[in-house]
């Protein structure tokens, strides 16, 4: 009969990561946001809830600040990820603007000598 060779704590650890931010996560999510919309659930977990959510979307000021005065070496995977993906939302909106101003900027009469329209 073969023996069951033992599994390494290593191979552990990658499987249970694998399945917290894969199905752990979503389930998470569905949940809070199941008790965020449930009429009938009690009014401090409904509060619970929606402030789990913004705080997962990075919108509390304070996990921005918090990840700003942390060197990267400080941080852990979640905050890199977190702190990168709001960066990158940073960069992306600049951009946009960015674009906006420029577009605003082209064209004939633009410049210094815009003339007395919004004089």
């Amino acid at each position: 009969m073969p023996t069951k060779e033992k599994e390494k704590p290593q191979d552990v650890h990658e499987r249970v990561y694998e399945l917290l931010h894969t199905r752990g996560i979503t389930a998470a999510i569905n949940g809070l946001i199941a008790v965020a919309e449930d009429p009938q659930a009690p009014a401090p977990a409904r509060a619970t809830a929606s402030a789990a959510l913004f705080r997962a979307a990075g919108f509390f000021d304070g996990d921005k600040e918090d990840l700003a005065d942390k060197k990267p070496s400080e941080l852990s995977p979640d905050e890199l990820n977190r702190l990168t993906h709001r960066l990158k939302r940073e960069i992306e909106e600049r951009d946009a603007q960015r674009a906006v101003e420029h577009t605003d900027d082209d064209g004939p009469g633009e410049g210094d000598n815009k003339g007395p329209l919004f004089d």
